[in-house]
């Protein structure tokens, strides 16, 4: 009864700033209450855009707690591929954070989809799955599905940064390190492409 009552108060604190302290006190009750609010938030957040819950998630994608930075990122599942442009705070913010280097399916996923600009978040993942495995980083899991996403979202901006030198350089230093490193299906990304 008190998760199903911290529920209803998590929900009407994006709503009526009544709720808001009430929300607050019971998120510094446990992990418990910070993995339903991180739900909650994550759901929030695509139904009717709120402050508060992009600030919250962000904040939850750096918890102590795997299933509460888990919960957090989930709002990548549930991100319109027409609205992605309105998210572009939490995707630098997931970058950034622990959630990222947990489970990452669900943001390539999105970028995969989106209808919009998104080189610089590929990018910026690619960076930073790059410098992590230049440096041996032991997060605890495989990156093989991110390379496995990420080679398709660098073929896929490959592809259309021909008009675009700019990007077509960043594209081609981050691919350019793949291929020192011998990461299995680097090649793919530059295969259909004649090399400049």
């Amino acid at each position: 009864m008190r998760i199903i009552g911290a529920w209803h108060v998590f929900w009407h604190s994006f709503q009526d700033p009544a709720y808001v302290s009430q929300a607050d006190q019971l998120i510094e009750k446990g992990v418990v209450y910070r993995r339903l609010f991180a739900d909650v938030a994550s759901q929030v957040i695509t139904e009717a855009f709120s402050e508060r819950a992009e600030l919250q998630l962000i904040r939850f994608f750096d918890d102590d707690d795997e299933q509460v930075r888990r919960q957090a990122g989930n709002v990548f599942h549930k991100i319109e591929v027409s609205e992605f442009t309105k998210f572009s705070r939490i995707s630098q913010a997931y970058l950034a954070s622990r959630a990222f280097d947990d489970e990452s399916f669900a943001f390539f996923h999105a970028l995969k989809n989106a209808t919009c600009n998104v080189q610089d978040l590929v990018i910026s993942a690619a960076e930073k799955i790059v410098a992590g495995l230049q440096t041996n980083d032991k997060t605890g899991r495989s990156r093989d599905l991110d390379l496995h996403q990420l080679r398709d979202l660098l073929k896929q901006e490959y592809a259309i940064s021909e008009s675009d030198p700019e990007l077509r350089r960043k594209l081609l230093n981050v691919i350019d390190v793949m291929l020192e490193m011998e990461l299995y299906g680097t090649d793919e990304i530059l295969k259909l492409h004649a090399r400049e």
